[in-house]
């Protein structure tokens, strides 16, 4: 019979790695290897949805040390685990935070009826001025508004520490753009202290059912100093996956707990099956 992949790939790999442990500290190696083989799923992930971002990272912070270097102490496990999650926090908070300083440009946010909504810049000081605009196309006053009311909105939403708040703005008509459509403008200033996601919609009041519709969500403006900004996306990241991971573990220590009792109901249910030895008789 052929090796499957993980006999020729998975386990070599996994004994010169536990082969390390005699060489070096062991609780080093464990913290080491769990850090850079986590670490690609930082970028990989990052763009592909955060929940399963959350989920991975604490996944593999708990099973490279469990399953490549197979250690079974859960105190082991839940050490190297957080160590390594609050690390992975660390690069996570500084790649996000000096990737927005050094500079990153807007999100070009779109939908079926609307194109080019952009923001002037990221970043800023709280009561400086923030221009948003964004392009009603051709199509959707031929196919869709026609004779109908309409308004084009840019909505705000601030993270808070009770989670989020949604603020509307409602813009207004610029100029006509040849070919595309017609531009629409707003201009803020008065944004408090805080981090911010924007998006577009395109209200159409109809007879029937009003057609609203809304572009992707795009980051910023954000106004929050440099170490503000540090720690607020530091605790969010940390925390969000140090929950997760909790559970992970919990589950795994559970799971262990089950087995260790059916293996003990299986071991007691077999010595009662046993049969009995046979009585010798007496030589009278």
């Amino acid at each position: 019979m052929a090796p499957s992949r993980e006999d020729w790939f998975f386990e070599p790999l996994a004994r010169k790695l536990r082969s390390l442990e005699k060489e070096y500290n062991s609780f080093s190696i464990y913290l080491l290897f769990t850090y850079l083989f986590s670490l690609p799923l930082i970028f990989v992930l990052l763009y592909v949805d955060p929940c399963l971002f959350n989920l991975l990272i604490s996944g593999f912070a708990l099973l490279i040390p469990y399953k490549l270097f197979e250690v079974k102490d859960f105190k082991t496990l839940a050490v190297v685990g957080i160590i390594v999650l609050i690390l992975l926090g660390i690069t996570f908070t500084v790649y996000q935070v000096e990737g927005v300083y050094i500079g990153r440009d807007p999100d070009d946010l779109s939908s079926q009826h609307l194109s080019q909504g952009l923001i002037d810049r990221v970043d800023g000081e709280v009561n400086e001025e923030f221009t948003f605009t964004v392009i009603v196309t051709n199509e959707a006053y031929e196919d869709l508004i026609q004779d109908d009311n309409y308004t084009v909105r840019v909505t705000l939403t601030r993270y808070i520490e009770e989670g989020e708040e949604a603020i509307d703005h409602e813009m207004n008509y610029q100029e006509e753009v040849d070919d595309m459509g017609r531009k629409f403008f707003i201009e803020i200033s008065d944004l408090e202290e805080a981090l911010y996601e924007h998006h577009f919609t395109l209200h159409v009041e109809q007879d029937n059912d009003d057609h609203v519709e809304e572009t992707n969500r795009g980051f910023g403006p954000f106004t929050v100093g440099r170490s503000a900004l540090y720690q607020t996306i530091m605790i969010q990241q940390t925390t969000s996956t140090l929950i997760i991971f909790i559970i992970f573990l919990g589950v795994l220590w559970w799971r262990k707990e089950m087995l260790k009792k059916a293996k003990k109901r299986s071991k007691k249910k077999n010595k009662m099956e046993e049969p009995k030895g046979k009585i010798k008789k007496s030589d009278d």
